[in-house]
């Protein structure tokens, strides 16, 4: 999967709610164990890193080092419009 394949997969999984809009309250990171990435559902071999982050319902969940920093771009980028929405809403004059 090429790069823009994958942002595209991770900013539809972030709008339906597949995968978090919120950042973690823990993140780790160690050598992969073949755990399945929650962004790209690919499995995170022994020689790759997984990141690991604690969601909200205390449930691990893992991504490959590069499917998180894409995440965590795509959320917060998708969370910067959803605000910058709501105040350009809260500022406008009805016609």
């Amino acid at each position: 999967m090429d790069l823009q394949q994958l942002i595209h997969l991770i900013r539809a999984k972030v709008v339906e709610g597949r995968l978090p809009q919120n950042t973690f309250s823990g993140v780790t990171g160690r050598a992969g164990n073949n755990e399945i990435c929650l962004a790209c559902n690919e499995p995170v071999a022994r020689n790759q890193l997984v990141v690991e982050g604690i969601g909200e319902a205390t449930t691990a969940v893992h991504f490959h080092i590069g499917c998180f920093y894409c995440w965590n771009a795509e959320r917060a980028s998708l969370a910067s419009l959803a605000r910058a929405m709501a105040a350009g809403m809260a500022t406008a004059s009805p016609e």
